[in-house]
């Protein structure tokens, strides 16, 4: 809808300087909120850093630090909860990490005030849920995170939306939904590869290798070649686009070790995805380039050795590895779990596999003298994190009842006020109200009457536009064969003036012709005024193919010139059609008199077949004139259109042809595949 503002209702001075002064008040707050926001966000990550120096010296230290920050306003719940999330992660308790996690998501707090944290909160969110197998979970909130990423243009969001889609995509992996995982996982990875060209940081690169290797290691069972392969070599691009980046920026040594780290994985990845699918010699050569990395003698890459050696089945090997393994796992302080219990069954079946019999029945002892100290740390943690999580709900209950107790009070005194300002500006409003919904009413009918102004002039104007093309058309189109009989008449009629019996023949000839073309035009100004009606034409006649195509034919081909060829392929067997026979005549007619003024040299091809439906008869004429741009596809059917102005015609033909076809029940297109000229396709019913 058009909307005037010329029209609108004036402003008093007095309330002008009001709005200009309520208009000044809301960008000034808004510039403060913005500000505000932003200082929020630097602060929200000075803490971060600090809360992470600490937890590597003394974990525990940082929850009274984050209680004191919340009791003292300084931090919002939200943000709070997060922190606490990452506090209790370094003491491995992992159910308080989950609940302060969905916490901190509950609400959209954390994502107003501090956008990172709430996608990085989302992400580790759905890993835990994720590695515990809560693939439900997992896809629950890595989907509401990366609905919100798409639609948000910020940094943090580009950077962490493909993240966010590969969990979705693991977890819809995990419950069977290949084909949509594997979908997810090719617009992850160009998510993550139009990110790189937007954001040029390491930080970008190393998101965009490390979601390519997530993919490769979800895939390293796979057996379908074709989909590894196609992953195998984007992670390999992916690290050397990384190790690219980190050349030109000239990165730390860490972050090169992250590029060599990065790498090693992926030939591990890929020495298993090979071995699986049979290819042991180049799953081989992928294994021993990971050897020559620095990262095979790290503990993770030990680690690495022993399960690539359990994959390949070399048992020897394994256990060759089992010393090594247990003196990594040594030293990450592992408490004894249910996982301590898997690593020893491991053990087990390699020295089953291998024939030692005596050290799986050592192994053994071990997994049944540890089993009831599993058991009880298992319910010890259980426990203890459960007492952790009720010991945070009451104090959040009471400190929930003291703030309601708190805000009802100041709502009762707030209320108060406001009671007498509403009754105040009760009757200002009313008052106020009145008038603006009389002004508003008069307003909307000067409106209304202003847009169907516009609209009846614009109608008006187009009107006028199609009246003046069509005068000008047909003045043309007319004067000129006027002309031609208007000379040759003075030549006839001119006393005294001898022509010789062959000159005399040519005229009466031309003459004949140009009576002809005038009779034509007004032919088709009928026909014309007979299509715009729309109505159906009857179809009460069976009419045999050969009988159209013989009458339509007639008058275009005996105009042709000798350069041109007319060629006809016929290839439904004389069939009949239930149609309109001068109609349907009249249309194929005037399809091969536009391939006729528009071919000067060549040939021009009638070919009559059924439609694959066998529902229509399709009449197709192709020629090799100047043909139609593929923009001009609709609009030569318009009426009075010419592409070429110094072409004979009124432009009227392609419409009357295709509105007689529509009217018979079938359609006139223009095939924009075909460029060697033009060709047009008739369809007519068959019954």
């Amino acid at each position: 809808m058009t909307i005037s503002f010329f029209h609108s209702p004036p402003f008093t001075p007095r309330a002008s300087l009001i709005a200009r002064v309520v208009l000044m008040a809301c960008v000034v707050i808004l510039t403060a909120c913005n500000q505000t926001v932003r200082r929020g966000q630097i602060y929200y990550g000075e803490l971060s850093d600090r809360i992470q120096d600490t937890a590597a010296v003394n974990p525990e230290a940082n929850i009274p630090f984050i209680d004191s920050l919340e009791t003292n306003s300084l931090i919002p719940t939200a943000v709070a909860d997060y922190f606490r999330a990452n506090a209790y992660y370094p003491m491995r308790q992992y159910r308080v990490v989950e609940f302060y996690s969905k916490k901190a998501l509950n609400s959209d707090t954390l994502f107003n005030v501090w956008p990172k944290a709430y996608y990085i909160c989302s992400r580790n969110l759905s890993n835990n849920l994720f590695t515990k197998g809560d693939h439900d979970g997992a896809l629950s909130y890595a989907t509401k995170a990366y609905d919100r990423a798409v639609r948000d243009d910020s940094p943090d969001a580009q950077l962490n939306a493909p993240g966010l889609l590969l969990f979705i995509s693991l977890c819809q992996r995990a419950i069977g939904k290949e084909k949509e995982s594997e979908r997810n996982f090719d617009l992850c990875y160009m998510q993550s590869l139009e990110q790189t060209k937007k954001d040029t940081s390491f930080n970008a690169s190393f998101h965009f290798a490390h979601n390519t290797l997530s993919v490769l290691m979800a895939l390293r069972n796979d057996t379908s070649k074709i989909l590894t392969d196609l992953w195998i070599r984007r992670s390999e691009d992916a690290v050397e686009h990384l190790y690219d980046v980190g050349r030109r920026q000239q990165v730390s040594k860490t972050d090169l070790m992250l590029c060599d780290n990065t790498t090693a994985m992926v030939n591990l990845h890929k020495a298993q995805i090979l071995y699986n699918q049979g290819f042991k010699k180049k799953a081989e050569q992928a294994y021993q380039a990971f050897m020559k990395s620095d990262y095979a003698k790290s503990p993770g890459g030990i680690v690495g050795q022993y399960n690539y050696m359990r994959a390949a089945q070399r048992w020897e090997e394994a256990i060759a590895l089992i010393p090594a393994v247990e003196a990594v796992k040594s030293r990450m302080d592992r408490v004894l779990n249910l996982d301590y219990l898997k690593d020893l069954q491991t053990m087990y079946q390699l020295y089953e596999n291998t024939n030692q019999p005596h050290k799986a029945m050592e192994v053994a002892h071990r997994m049944m003298e540890k089993l009831d100290t599993v058991v009880r740390n298992q319910q010890l943690s259980t426990a203890a994190e459960m007492a952790t999580v009720f010991e945070i709900q009451q104090k959040e209950r009471m400190i929930s009842e003291q703030q309601n107790e708190i805000a009802h009070q100041r709502v009762l005194a707030i209320g108060v006020s406001l009671l007498l300002i509403v009754i105040f500006f009760g009757f200002f409003t009313i008052h106020r109200q009145r008038a603006e919904t009389k002004l508003k009413k008069e307003h909307q009918k000067l409106q209304n009457a202003y847009q169907m102004l516009t609209v009846a002039n614009e109608r008006a104007e187009e009107a006028s536009k199609m009246k003046t093309s069509f005068i000008k058309q047909i003045s043309h189109e007319i004067r000129t064969p006027l002309n031609v009989l208007s000379g040759f008449t003075q030549v006839l009629t001119t006393e005294d003036y001898e022509l010789d019996p062959e000159t005399r023949k040519d005229i009466s000839k031309r003459m004949i012709e140009n009576t002809g073309r005038i009779t034509e035009i007004v032919k088709k100004m009928l026909e014309l005024s007979e299509a715009s009606s729309h109505s159906p034409i009857q179809r009460n006649a069976q009419v045999a193919i050969s009988t159209i195509i013989k009458k339509a034919t007639k008058e275009p081909v005996s105009h042709l010139t000798p350069d041109v060829t007319f060629k006809m392929v016929d290839e439904t067997d004389n069939i009949v059609l239930q149609t309109h026979e001068q109609h349907a005549v009249r249309a194929l007619s005037l399809i091969l008199d536009n391939a006729r003024k528009f071919t000067d040299k060549g040939s021009i091809t009638l070919t009559i077949r059924k439609t694959e439906d066998a529902q229509f008869v399709a009449f197709i004429v192709e020629d090799t004139g100047i043909g139609i741009p593929a923009k001009e596809v609709e609009h030569i059917f318009e009426e009075f259109v010419q592409l070429d102005e110094y072409k004979e015609g009124t432009g009227i033909g392609l419409t009357v042809a295709r509105s007689f076809a529509q009217q018979l029940g079938g359609d006139v297109v223009l095939d924009t595949t075909y460029t060697a000229g033009a060709r047009f396709i008739m369809t007519l019913p068959l019954t």
